[in-house]
């Protein structure tokens, strides 16, 4: 789980889309436009340019527009606030605790390598050590 970089988009699209027409004076879908039929039939009269399937046996395929600028996934915008909540306005560095830092990466990498129960447990750790710290002392 996570998100695609430039180049894995550019090698799982099948096509550029660069026409802003969905689709042209006839009815029919446009070349490079979002409607393009090498992304999949849009009915059950065609059939896909790329994998040569009728509507019902094409899954459908990626395509991708290209930007000139860096756009935000609005998707994200509440974890961006936080991480700018929490970042210093002089050095950008995060204002939480290294150990916070350290469990989030960790916690990371477990996720990319699918030991989702170990992030539950890493954390229940964690809080059990940081308890008997804070009882020590």
């Amino acid at each position: 789980f996570g998100m695609y970089t430039d180049a894995e988009i550019r090698k799982l699209s099948v096509k550029s889309i660069i026409n802003p027409l969905f689709l042209d004076n006839a009815g029919t879908p446009s070349p490079n436009g979002l409607y393009d039929l090498a992304l999949g039939p849009l009915d059950n009269k065609e059939v896909c340019v790329t994998c040569l399937q009728d509507f019902n046996n094409c899954p459908g395929h990626l395509g991708h527009i290209e930007l000139p600028l860096t756009v935000y996934n609005p998707l994200f915008f509440d974890k961006l606030f936080l991480l700018m909540r929490g970042s210093c306005l002089n050095c950008s560095h995060l204002t939480c605790p290294r150990a916070a830092i350290h469990l989030l990466l960790n916690q990371l990498k477990l996720l990319e390598i699918g030991l989702i129960q170990e992030i539950h447990d890493l954390e229940t750790i964690l809080s059990k050590v940081s308890f008997i710290l804070r009882n020590l002392f």
